[in-house]
């Protein structure tokens, strides 16, 4: 291969890198406001006009975004959003309950003060969160807020996974916390986010932190699975409503 032709290469790479990334989070960040629900076709070219790159770095992201189970790929048809019924639903939580209290107690052992002061601030970005939920007219999240509270969720969880200090649980619970979170809610809408489920995360939250301050690892270990059984309770319920609510009022095609 000819010099010149390595290094340009070389140089494209960090940049093909960055676009793809650029790519990768816009389309999870679609995922998360709901604008691509289970079922949608994904076109590279159409989301590349939207993103403003190449449709070649917004593949990648979607071959990633397959990766990680979010998206299929249906043979003769192209990429989809994938679509995950009750019985997933429920087979996700199943595993977090049984993953993530483990984490939560080697969590106690192992966070360091650096991130307790992010647990800390995490904790007060939710409550900043439920208080303006609590000033809004009907005390329900705007889609705007619901997507905060998705990518607030995820980091808070994410950061108790890696404190855990385990790359096998971080990669395998993490995925498994990302489908449910993307998954679960967004069948369900911003409409599920009210006063009373976001002050009772905020709790939820809070207490778990003081448990990993203490180095608590059987109190984090009760009440990860306790925050985890409240947000299934939750999610199950508001879900059964809406395909009852869809049973017997069908959308129009």
């Amino acid at each position: 291969m000819p010099p010149q032709t390595c290094q340009n290469r070389t140089l494209d790479h960090p940049l093909r890198k960055t676009l793809t990334e650029k790519a990768y989070r816009a389309i999870r960040a679609k995922l998360g406001r709901g604008e691509l629900l289970p079922g949608h076709r994904l076109v590279n070219r159409t989301l590349a006009a939207e993103i403003g790159i190449s449709f070649t770095p917004v593949r990648e992201a979607i071959n990633q975004l397959a990766s990680e189970g979010l998206v299929e790929y249906i043979r003769g048809a192209g990429a989809y959003v994938r679509r995950i019924d009750r019985k997933e639903l429920e087979q996700l939580f199943d595993l977090r309950e049984t993953l993530e209290p483990f984490a939560a107690a080697r969590a106690a052992e192992h966070m360091t003060s650096e991130e307790l002061g992010q647990a800390h601030r995490l904790c007060d970005r939710f409550h900043d969160l439920a208080r303006e939920i609590r000033d809004s007219p009907d005390h329900t999240a705007t889609p705007d807020q619901w997507h905060h509270w998705i990518e607030l969720e995820e980091a808070f969880h994410g950061l108790i996974l890696q404190a855990a200090d385990n790359i096998w649980l971080m990669r395998i619970a993490g995925e498994l916390q990302l489908m449910a979170l993307l998954f679960g809610p967004q069948r369900a809408g911003h409409g599920i986010l009210n006063l009373r489920t976001a002050a009772t995360t905020w709790r939820e939250h809070l207490t778990l932190v003081q448990h990993l301050e203490r180095g608590d690892s059987d109190g984090a270990k009760v009440w990860m699975l306790q925050h985890l059984a409240t947000a299934r309770t939750h999610l199950l319920a508001w879900y059964d409503r809406q395909a009852r609510e869809e049973e017997e009022y069908p959308r129009t095609p």
